[in-house]
């Protein structure tokens, strides 16, 4: 079964296969895990990523790597 992604457009892959994620699209999986009643895992189904990668891009953003946008909820 393949996973459907809620992406419009194809994701660039490196020549090694992996994805090379824009930062602004890793900031919008971020502020999807951050509304009330949904978790890192359902969030990273719905976008054919393992939940590690959306929690490591979580982390960047606590640690302000990564700037999370619409009005997410402040980290505590």
């Amino acid at each position: 079964m393949v996973a459907t992604s809620e992406f419009l457009t194809p994701v660039p892959r490196r020549s090694d296969g992996k994805r090379e994620w824009p930062l602004d699209l890793k900031a919008r999986v971020v502020a999807k895990t951050l509304i009330e009643g949904e978790t890192v895992k359902g969030v990273a189904g719905r976008y054919d990523l393992i939940p590690s990668t959306v929690s490591d891009w979580r982390r960047m953003a606590r640690q302000g790597k990564l700037a999370v946008q619409d009005g997410a909820a402040p980290w505590r």
